[in-house]
């Protein structure tokens, strides 16, 4: 199809010949419309940080063949005009590594606000939500809904709410599973919280989040309901398993794993006791993630002023900034 975006791509070009920036952080390659901005550029390092690695079989299940080969090559494209790399687990990194690239991958954590966004009690209105950017498939918010016609059978007054956010088709599809599974009284949907504040208000309603993504490591819908005291049931993806490893945190079904989900739901709403071990166990998890965010910032900074002095004087990157598990020294 070749490259589009091109007015895109004209106007950060244009800003960068204005700014001069020593280093450009370019935030998650999956999205041609930003991301092939950096196509081209010379004379200035560029350090891509993964949010997820879009080539790769978990996002080629969910999308449309034509949309996700145009995706995929773009991403593929702007690899190779970097050779500095950032991500925060050891499945990104593995999926550079057999995609072919050879060049630095640096580990790094999401840096963030570490103070606790302080909400109003709330009286508990719903049992269950599932919000994401965008309502799909990929999302879990089909099997959400089967899930809950399971549950339905054992509680008939058991409520969920789902946050919309389009596309109108997905909305339409989920609409009319609703009325085959007679859950017309047991599901709502709430219009998208623009503000995030808005949303963390609106969890103080909820009892439990079902949130069975299918794609990458884990969402960050899974952590902010932890941090809201949301026990949650997910489905078992490569990251999911890592939030149990200090304390049980969430409840995982295998994935796909419709039954199981339901199962996990039903324990939540039968056993109390589950359900507060599960809501403090991940508060302290998001307790854990906010001592180790308080030095994420430092350690990014440090990356940028590496790869800088690598990029112009050829220094190289300490290896205790690479991650260890598929370093290479082909960089």
């Amino acid at each position: 199809k070749g490259l589009t975006f091109k007015k895109n791509r004209k106007m950060v070009h244009t800003l960068l010949d204005r700014i001069n920036p020593d280093l450009i952080v370019l935030v998650g390659s999956e999205n041609p419309d930003y991301s092939s901005s950096v196509l081209g550029l010379k004379g200035v390092p560029i350090y891509l940080l993964c949010q997820s690695v879009y080539n790769n079989d978990d996002f080629r299940n969910f999308y449309d063949k034509g949309i996700y080969e145009y995706r995929a090559s773009i991403e593929r494209m702007v690899l190779e005009s970097t050779p500095y790399v950032g991500v925060y687990s050891d499945m990104h990194a593995r999926l550079l590594r057999e995609l072919g690239y050879e060049k630095y991958i640096f580990n790094f954590q999401w840096p963030g606000f570490v103070e606790e966004i302080v909400t109003e009690p709330r009286p508990k209105v719903y049992d269950f939500i599932n919000f994401a950017n965008t309502m799909s498939r990929q999302k879990g918010y089909h099997d959400s809904i089967e899930a809950l016609a399971i549950v339905k059978k054992q509680y008939p007054q058991v409520s969920m709410v789902l946050v919309n956010h389009g596309p109108k088709n997905v909305e339409d599809e989920l609409k009319a599973m609703i009325r085959e599974y007679k859950l017309e009284e047991n599901i709502y949907f709430v219009p998208f919280f623009e503000k995030k504040d808005d949303l963390l208000q609106f969890l103080e309603q909820v009892r439990f989040a079902v949130l069975p993504c299918k794609v990458d490591y884990f969402s960050g819908t899974q952590v902010e309901s932890m941090e809201r005291g949301l026990p949650i049931v997910v489905y078992e993806t490569e990251g999911t398993p890592t939030l149990n490893e200090v304390e049980e945190c969430a409840l995982i079904a295998k994935m796909n794993d419709v039954e199981g989900l339901a199962q996990h739901m039903i324990a939540l709403l039968k056993d109390e006791d589950l359900a507060k071990r599960l809501k403090d166990n991940g508060r302290k998890y998001v307790q854990r993630r906010r001592e180790m965010k308080r030095n994420a910032m430092r350690n990014l900074l440090a990356n940028f002023n590496a790869i800088i002095d690598n990029y112009h004087n050829g220094t190289e990157i300490p290896r205790e900034m690479l991650n260890k598990k598929f370093d290479t020294k082909k960089a």
